[in-house]
């Protein structure tokens, strides 16, 4: 019989809280088996109660449930169904959970998987545990009726090992016919000899003897009772042989043969016994002559034909109404009643018709009944109704040949292999697969089949299920065409419950084979494709997160973390309301709900406050967060620094300022030198000088000059000629950055010489020539800030000429406000977005390949990162004190100290002195001349602040700064480190500047930098 007919009908009851599982898996498990009827509960407590309504062969129950977990309910049902089959199949796997599972007394464990390959797997658990537990039903029954039978039967039964040396069994007749003890016996097993009576003792310890040689005996002999009671008994004894033929134990009964009476009950239990199988309403029995004679018919019977017992009695049993619809039949019964009535035991199947044309089908015996002597006296027949048995059969044979035409072709590739490894059978799909046929694949193994390797690795994963006798999922590797294929393989353990011996182990393997080849390449590339994503996610310069429709945070890099200065763990519980200030907490609650509302980005400035309370100007960008069915699971978005932005647009304001100041003034000395200060002070570029047209020189005539051009040039020289870049300027109207040398021979310093020059026209009233003294080129910035002060100049220069040139003033004012906001573009977006463009696509390509080139390129970015800050610093703090207050020194040297990176350097402020300052910009000063005092002086330098009688200095013990240098610090550029931009201490000479203060350097008692800053309005102590 195959596999899946052992069974009839089996209820399975699927408890899950998720519905659409629950059908998906009765479809799967009844395509399957279609012997499975599977009935579903959402909850534990609907389980039970269904369990009380009605039986099942089994429960499948998931682990995971709202109202009462899988462990819970299996030991609900244990207490009222302690060996119902349950299986726990579910998707959360832990060995704590197997753990749980086993000591509450689960049946199965099996872990879900992503692939309806796992109903097969379920519905072969299904099967085995159900059949187990029938099994053990059905010995479980047996033994309690052996155990009845031998504690009701009047015999002694009994069981010894094979020398008699151990009692393995016996009943309790023993006392009753023996007279001795069942303890006694146990003590001593050969103390019943003692019981024989001695005549009979030679003898019968023979016959013990010959049975333990192997020998079966029937004996009969008396045994005495310890009060003198003497009984005759009758035994019959043999052996057990293991498989090697040796005698394992010696099984046997006694019977009390000591009176008539007793032979008289005895006949009496046999002939209710025997009345107990005549009228079972389940079989058909009768009893017949040798002749064919009918004597005797149940009740049962007559149910089948259209007559009483008296119709049949005395009447030839061929003749009787059961078989005169066929001829054939009544020639086969008698054939069957000569056999029998000859001493043969005859087994019979027959197709009967009932009298309202019915058919249905008997199988039977006809049993020859002996007297004494041997001889057959009469015939026993019974016969049981298979009509349906027969109807199932048949449904099974067609579900057997549809179930082999689905196996054949399905276009998966099936196969079954015996317990050696040797093919007993493969489908279409697997011949195809291999080009082979059955005549080259059946009755071979592997070995005989496939590559070394291959074959190898997959009689390994056999041996696993012939040797655990579990179903096996693996991944297996095959070659095909000298094309290496991926397949998942599920192979699962055959069983052959005929077997006598060792039932439950395997007696071959059947297996499905998936190619899993396109789908393992597209889990690699999935990983990568994943891969690449978070590592563009960690490595933006940027805060980038995500919030669910509540605003709490989803994901976020490490970048957000390090901004807020919040832990990871921290910011799991956070919402989007806790990184902002209490004041913009409602504008953007509602700018949140907008992008959830309209379903569009929102793009809002807003403080964003980090786990200090530093509030940091930065500009949100955020938009839908889309999940994969389309709706909105939240908001996503990225936070951009703009504290720079702020700080230029300070710049252009302070730029505007400028050039307002510049048309205010009454004379052109005034406008030069307006125009001198903020090109040095403000825009951070180094003015040579200023030339205006000669008309009696026909010529360029400097006006104003710096000393660093008569150090460079000696006097500067007249432009005149085609041949003069000035000239060339003022005439044609151009802007021109050149990149030119000049050297004095009698003073050229190859450090300090004006390496670039710019040429910046002031229309008709002459040129401005600015120069840079570092090995650098002038860039668009350093040519648009020129511009917009030359334009300033310029348009000075037009309104102190006479009011007759106001209106071409306005519209020179107009043209440079529109400078200044092409500026702020150009710093907030052209300059800095496509530098963090450049530095984001540095960090990817480091990421993909090693080259000594990526430091520098690193390196050359920060440094322009620097750069810019520095410049709009120094063009945003003016010349000018707008908002002074009182400011206690010693809390604000504490305060910047924190802000700097310190590393191992040391701070010793000694100052309790109070102010009037500006308070931002008085703090960048103490920043800035920190962090220039640990960058010149080291790791271990100190840094110490204290107190003057009319203002405070600061010092360090590191290397000073020469004194032929002290008087060029000041200047924009100046610098001794390789890292350094130059503008730090041309920004803090300006801030000093703009509060009307003085600032001196000298050396410190260790030798350091001492920079005193005097002329302050000290408060108070």
């Amino acid at each position: 019989m195959p596999f899946h007919e052992k069974l009839g009908e089996i209820r399975i009851l699927h408890v899950d809280d998720d519905p659409s599982l629950t059908d998906l898996a009765a479809t799967f498990l009844q395509r399957e088996n279609d012997r499975f009827t599977v009935e579903t509960a959402s909850s534990a407590s609907e389980g039970l109660d269904r369990l009380n309504e009605k039986p099942f062969d089994c429960v499948v129950s998931d682990y995971d449930m709202p109202e009462q977990n899988g462990i819970n309910f299996l030991k609900a049902v244990r207490e009222t169904h302690p060996n119902l089959p349950f299986i726990l199949f579910t998707g959360k796997g832990s060995e704590e959970i197997a753990s749980k599972a086993i000591s509450a007394g689960v049946t199965d464990y099996l872990q879900k998987g992503r692939s309806t390959s796992q109903y097969t797997v379920l519905a072969n658990r299904i099967t085995n545990v159900v059949e187990q537990f029938q099994s053990r039903q059905a010995i479980t029954e047996t033994e309690q009726k052996l155990s009845q039978l031998a504690e009701h039967t009047d015999d002694i039964l009994f069981m010894f090992n094979d020398d008699w040396s151990e009692l393995l069994f016996i009943n309790s007749a023993y006392e009753d016919i023996w007279g001795g003890s069942i303890e006694e016996l146990r003590d001593d097993p050969e103390s019943f000899v003692e019981y024989i009576h001695p005549d009979d003792r030679e003898n019968a310890v023979a016959a013990i003897e010959r049975i333990a040689r192997g020998e079966s005996i029937d004996i009969e002999y008396r045994v005495r009772h310890p009060d003198g009671e003497q009984r005759w008994i009758k035994g019959k004894t043999k052996p057990i042989f293991d498989e090697d033929g040796a005698v394992s134990r010696i099984v046997g009964y006694v019977r009390d043969i000591t009176d008539r009476k007793e032979w008289e009950q005895e006949l009496k239990r046999k002939e209710r016994r025997y009345q107990a199988v005549f009228n079972d309403p389940n079989i058909l029995v009768g009893s017949i002559d040798t002749d064919g004679t009918v004597r005797d018919i149940n009740q049962t019977a007559l149910k089948y034909i259209d007559a009483t017992v008296d119709d049949v009695i005395g009447e030839p049993f061929w003749e009787s109404p059961w078989f005169d619809h066929s001829e054939t039949v009544v020639e086969e019964v008698k054939d069957w009643i000569d056999r029998a009535a000859a001493g043969e035991y005859v087994e019979f199947e027959v197709e009967l018709v009932r009298p309202d044309g019915e058919p249905y089908t008997v199988e039977g015996v006809f049993r020859p009944v002996t007297n004494e002597d041997g001889e057959v006296v009469s015939l026993l027949i019974s016969d049981r109704d298979i009509t349906e048995q027969k109807q199932r059969e048949t449904e099974l044979e067609t579900v057997q040949r549809r179930f082999e035409a689905v196996l054949e072709n399905t276009t998966t590739p099936m196969f079954m292999k015996d317990d050696d490894g040797a093919y007993i059978f493969v489908n279409q799909a697997y011949r195809d697969l291999f080009d082979l046929q059955d005549v080259e694949i059946v009755g071979r193994t592997d070995h005989e089949i496939h590559p070394p390797e291959m074959a190898a690795d997959v009689q390994e994963n056999d041996q696993v299920v012939i040797e655990g006798g579990e179903a096996v999922e693996r991944e297996e590797r095959v070659s095909i065409n000298n094309e290496e294929r991926v397949f998942l393989s599920t192979k699962v353990p055959i069983h052959d419950t005929g077997k006598r011996f060792d039932p439950d182990t395997p007696v071959a393997t059947f297996g499905v084979a998936t190619d899993i080849t396109d789908r393992k390449e597209a889990e690699q590339q999935l990983r990568e494709e994943q891969q690449f994503v978070q590592s563009i996610f960690q490595s933006l310069p940027d805060p980038l997160y995500a919030f669910d429709t509540d605003g709490h945070l989803l994901r976020w890099n490490e970048m957000f973390e390090d901004v807020t200065g919040y832990s990871s763990a921290e910011i799991e519980d956070m919402h989007v309301t806790d990184f902002v200030p209490d004041t913009e907490v409602e504008t953007i609650s509602a700018k949140f709900q907008a992008i959830l509302d309209e379903d569009q980005p929102v793009t809002i400035e807003s403080a964003f406050e980090t786990k200090d309370r530093t509030r940091i100007p930065y500009e949100f960008t955020g938009g839908p967060l889309e999940a994969t069915d389309g709706t909105t699971r939240g908001i996503t978005g990225i936070g951009r620094d703009i504290t720079e932005r702020t700080a230029r647009e300070h710049q252009l304001e302070a730029l505007n300022r400028i050039t307002q100041e510049l048309m205010s003034a009454d004379t052109q000395d005034e406008v030069v030198e307006i125009g001198v200060e903020t090109m040095r002070d403000l825009l951070g570029i180094e003015v040579n000088s200023i030339h205006l047209y000669d008309e009696d020189a026909d010529a360029l005539v400097p006006v104003v000059a710096t000393d660093a051009v008569y150090d460079l040039i000696g006097e500067p020289p007249t432009f005149s000629g085609e041949d003069s870049i000035a000239w060339r300027v003022y005439q044609q109207g151009e802007t021109l950055a050149v990149d030119i040398v000049h050297e004095n021979p009698d003073r050229y310093n190859p450090d300090t010489s004006i390496r670039s020059e710019l040429f910046l026209p002031l229309g008709e009233y002459g040129i401005l020539l600015a120069g840079s003294p570092s090995p650098k080129t002038f860039d668009e910035q350093d040519v648009l800030m020129g511009e917009i002060l030359a334009g300033g100049l310029t348009t000075a220069l037009e309104q102190i000429e006479g009011t007759e040139q106001i209106r071409t003033r306005e519209r020179e004012l107009t043209r440079q406000n529109n400078q200044l906001e092409e500026f702020a573009s150009i710093v907030s977006h052209d300059l800095r977005n496509p530098l963090n463009v450049a530095t984001g696509r540095l960090e990817l390509a480091a990421a993909e390949c090693d080259s000594e080139h990526l430091e520098h390129v690193e390196q050359a970015h920060e440094r322009m990162h620097t750069l810019i800050e520095d410049i709009l610093a120094l063009a945003r703090e003016g010349v000018a004190v707008a908002d002074s207050e009182p400011v206690a020194l010693g809390p604000l040297v504490e305060g910047c100290w924190e802000t700097v990176e310190t590393g191992e350097t040391r701070l010793v402020a000694n100052i309790t002195q109070t102010v009037q300052a500006d308070r931002s910009r008085l703090k960048q000063v103490f920043e800035n001349l920190m962090r220039n005092a640990i960058e010149h002086g080291g790791e271990d330098v100190t840094v110490t602040v204290g107190e003057l009688a009319d203002g405070f200095y600061i010092e360090d013990d590191g290397s000073g700064i020469p004194a032929d240098e002290r008087e060029t610090i000041f200047d924009a550029g100046y610098s001794t480190s390789e890292d350094g931009t130059g503008f730090g201490l041309s920004i803090i000479k300006q801030i000093v500047d703009a509060h009307d203060w003085d600032i001196h350097v000298t050396d410190s008692d260790e030798g350091g930098a001492r920079f005193e800053i005097a002329g302050v309005e000290v408060v108070a102590e």
